[in-house]
């Protein structure tokens, strides 16, 4: 058993939710939140599946968790601001 807190992070997938998980995996207990594309996980971290504007997944996915390290985001330059409004505001409700 641990004592180290268990830390959520959304985007997991993306360029910054694959360095959080690098550098968090020795501090945190990590769950990792992957839309669709899943990446390898060999450290042990938890895996989850779903989207962040989904409330009813975000409750699972939040179950049991201390932080979240919210990095779910559409890094195109072209993305219309309703998908920028339902990732960055919806999704970090």
């Amino acid at each position: 058993m641990t004592d180290r807190k268990r830390e959520l992070i959304t985007g997991a997938a993306g360029r910054i939710g694959e360095v959080l998980h690098q550098g968090l995996m020795d501090r945190y207990r990590l769950r990792l939140m992957y839309h669709s594309k899943i990446h390898t996980v060999a450290d042990g971290s938890e895996v989850f599946v779903g989207d962040v504007v989904d409330f009813e997944a975000m409750i699972k996915a939040t179950k049991g968790i201390d932080v979240v390290a919210h990095m779910a985001a559409d890094p195109s330059g072209s993305t219309p601001f309703a998908r920028i409004l339902a990732l960055n505001v919806q999704g970090t409700y």
